[in-house]
C-alpha cells in the first residue's frame, strides 16, 4: 500500500532527523566547536526545495521537517445508499458528495482521537505548537470548506 510506504517514510525521516538533533546537542555538551556543527549543517544536501528547485542545506532539512508523533487513518464508511456499479459513477455530484462526505467523516474522527491524544500527551508550557502543524490545521479547517463550496 502507497500509504503506509508513506507512512514508513515519514517516521523513518522523524527518527533521522531525531538522531541528528541528538548528535547536535551531544556535540554542544561536549565543546565541540559551534563553527565545527555548523559547517555541517550549512553544507548543500541533494534534497531540492519543491517549488523553487534549489537546493537546501542540511539545517533546512532539520529546522523544517515536521515531526511524525501519531499517525490517524482515515476510513470510507460504506454508503447506506449505495447501488450496483455505483463505484463507476463519475458525476461531479457523486464526487462532491463523497468528497464532502469524507471531508465531514474526517472531522469527526479527528475530534475523537485528538482528544484521546491531547489527554494522553499534555503540552508542557513552554513548548509551542510547530508553525507547520498550525498551518495544516488552517488548511483542513479553513480553507478545505471553502473549497467544497467552489466545486
Amino acid at each position: 500500500m502507497i500509504g503506509l510506504f508513506d507512512e514508513r517514510m515519514a517516521i523513518l525521516i522523524t527518527d533521522y532527523v531525531n538522531i541528528v538533533n541528538s548528535l547536535i546537542k551531544l556535540a554542544e555538551d561536549n565543546k565541540v566547536k559551534k563553527a565545527l556543527v555548523d559547517g555541517i549543517l550549512e553544507q548543500q544536501a541533494d534534497t531540492r526545495n519543491f517549488s523553487t528547485g534549489k537546493h537546501l542545506k542540511y539545517t533546512d532539512l532539520i529546522k523544517h521537517m515536521v515531526s511524525v508523533e501519531q499517525v490517524i487513518r482515515i476510513e470510507r464508511k460504506n454508503d447506506a445508499h449505495s447501488i450496483a456499479n455505483k463505484t463507476f459513477d463519475f458525476s461531479s455530484t457523486t464526487i462532491k458528495n463523497l468528497i464532502r462526505d469524507g471531508y465531514e467523516e474526517t472531522l469527526e474522527q479527528e475530534t475523537s482521537i485528538l482528544q484521546v491524544w491531547d489527554s494522553e500527551h499534555p503540552r508542557q508550557a513552554n513548548v509551542s505548537v510547530n508553525e507547520y502543524d498550525m498551518a495544516f490545521a488552517y488548511h483542513i479547517r479553513t480553507l478545505f470548506p471553502m473549497y467544497l463550496s467552489w466545486i
